[in-house]
């Protein structure tokens, strides 16, 4: 009985450890764009003068097999897609990173245990999408069925977006 419980608390380790890969690797992004004016063209131009440590890009399901900063551009090795050439006057909701394979988890009365993306967007906020809702948002459409989680960055909870 006590499984279920354990796998969930699992999960919930790995999305804050995620959520805080994410928060240095936004403001990597952020950082880049103050200095030339647009995002990277690669996720690798980050490192290392922006972020780093290379392990901030390695998947929490495959640890250590990044080895050189060209790593960091396979979504196989970092489960990170990143949307090249979006530009800074961008609308803030679009989508500038998102995981491969969902690593967040969220627990509700009626739907129960749902998996999510962690996403960054253009804004710079962190948020946690449903499959559904990834989908629409990379699809240029907005989701008005279902809500996205925001990662309250002082205490990694998750409060309901507006």
């Amino acid at each position: 009985a006590a499984w279920p419980q354990i796998i969930d608390q699992q999960i919930a380790v790995v999305s804050r450890e995620v959520d805080a890969k994410f928060q240095q690797i936004m403001l990597g992004l952020h950082l880049y764009a103050a200095d030339f004016d647009r995002f990277p063209l690669q996720l690798s131009e980050l490192h290392p003068n922006y972020v780093k440590n290379l392990s901030i890009f390695e998947s929490p399901r495959k640890r250590a097999l990044l080895k050189t900063a060209q790593d960091i551009d396979n979504p196989d090795l970092t489960n990170l897609i990143y949307m090249p050439g979006r530009a800074l006057q961008d609308l803030g909701s679009d989508i500038l990173l998102y995981e491969k394979e969902p690593t967040g988890i969220a627990v509700s009365k009626t739907v129960g245990n749902q998996l999510f993306y962690h996403v960054i967007t253009l804004d710079g906020k962190k948020t946690r999408l449903p499959k559904a809702s990834l989908e629409l948002r990379l699809c240029g459409k907005m989701d008005f069925l279902t809500k996205a989680v925001e990662t309250s960055p002082s205490t990694s909870t998750q409060v309901p977006k507006k």
